[in-house]
């Protein structure tokens, strides 16, 4: 997440923008089929523009979709986006180094089978 954005926001700040631009660059020269997966921490969120932990973590995926084809050249039928909010927690979700870490964008590639 501090990456790529910051508490409870979906918008891609500068050093993610860039990670994606270099990922996206990179992925354009596959022919891999890309997914993007959003997740969050177990917290709940402040009133805002997201209600939910599910709604931020797929605008969170969605986002990074958008700026991969954007940005990063990657044709759009190449990507899909999903939101997993805190159903799948890479740390136990007991204190603020492990929340950090369940607050990610994760993104899985799937290689064409022989």
């Amino acid at each position: 997440e501090p990456l790529l954005f910051t508490p409870g926001s979906a918008e891609i700040i500068g050093k993610g923008q860039q990670a994606l631009k270099s990922l996206g660059e990179i992925l354009q020269r596959t022919d891999v089929d890309i997914r993007v997966e959003g997740h969050t921490d177990d917290l709940p969120l402040t009133p805002g523009k997201y209600p939910t932990n599910w709604e931020l973590s797929l605008a969170r995926a969605v986002n990074a979709v958008q700026y991969l084809v954007a940005q990063g050249g990657v044709a759009p039928e190449r990507l899909s986006a999903a939101g997993y909010a805190d159903t799948k927690p890479q740390a136990a979700n007991l204190n603020t180094l492990n929340r950090q870490i369940n607050r990610r964008v994760e993104v899985i590639l799937r290689f064409a089978e022989n």
